[in-house]
């Protein structure tokens, strides 16, 4: 296993990273990944990145700039669908992707973040960074095609 201590590189994926991102997440195929990171496909606002340790991909998640109808809002991003490559579990690099957001992306100075984790887990990454409980996220599946859902009940 790699040195926990060694830095990480936090960087925007591109389409020779799909493979790597495919294997973390565990479905689909790979042309679906390499659809999403095409440039010319891009979703306005949505960047995805990945997490490097010696040039080898080791995690990937995705930010999405959030809009404000607020007008003294400050810009806040969503980050979203972290994942990380079975074999470097224990390996620690949030404090490296958190670091690179106050640093690259101003989250902490002119950016909000709005981070999402499972819910029985409050990583110890957020409070270092003097993240605090926000706000209550509720998920509305989208129903498998050709199934209705019933809401009267």
């Amino acid at each position: 296993m790699a040195d926990a201590y060694q830095k990480k590189t936090v960087r925007a994926a591109t389409v020779s990273d799909a493979v790597a991102i495919h294997e973390m997440h565990r479905c689909g195929v790979v042309a679906d990944v390499v659809e999403r990171l095409a440039p010319d496909r891009a979703v306005p606002g949505t960047t995805f990145h990945v997490v490097e340790l010696d040039g080898e991909v080791i995690a990937a998640f995705t930010l999405v700039e959030l809009g404000r109808m607020r007008p003294t809002g400050l810009p806040r991003l969503l980050m979203y669908e972290m994942r990380i490559r079975p074999r470097f579990r224990g390996v620690d690099f949030v404090d490296d992707v958190f670091t690179w957001l106050e640093e690259h992306l101003g989250v902490g100075r002119e950016r909000e973040l709005l981070a999402l984790a499972p819910m029985d887990q409050s990583p110890s990454v957020f409070y270092r960074f003097a993240m605090s409980p926000s706000h209550q996220v509720f998920k509305w599946a989208a129903a498998e095609s050709g199934t209705t859902l019933d809401y009267s009940s």
